[in-house]
């Protein structure tokens, strides 16, 4: 199920991610997930975001799992 494959990742200001880029925070590496979208706190959405992307407090991650 698509749901199984999909999970929100909201990020808060103490957040260990705050301020990284994609590529330094390591999320495909460490947890095997896929950035599919950024949501930024203004509201804009980033789909596909580079792995220069910085990650801010507020912004809402769209994570696809790889592994099941």
């Amino acid at each position: 199920r698509i749901s199984e494959l999909i999970r929100f990742l909201p990020l808060s200001l103490e957040s260990g991610l705050n301020g990284k880029n994609l590529i330094n925070s390591a999320l495909r590496k460490k947890y095997d997930v896929i950035v599919v979208a950024n949501k930024r706190q203004v509201g804009s959405m980033l789909f596909n975001p580079q792995p220069a992307t910085r990650i801010l407090a507020g912004d809402i991650l769209l994570l696809s799992l790889l592994t099941i």
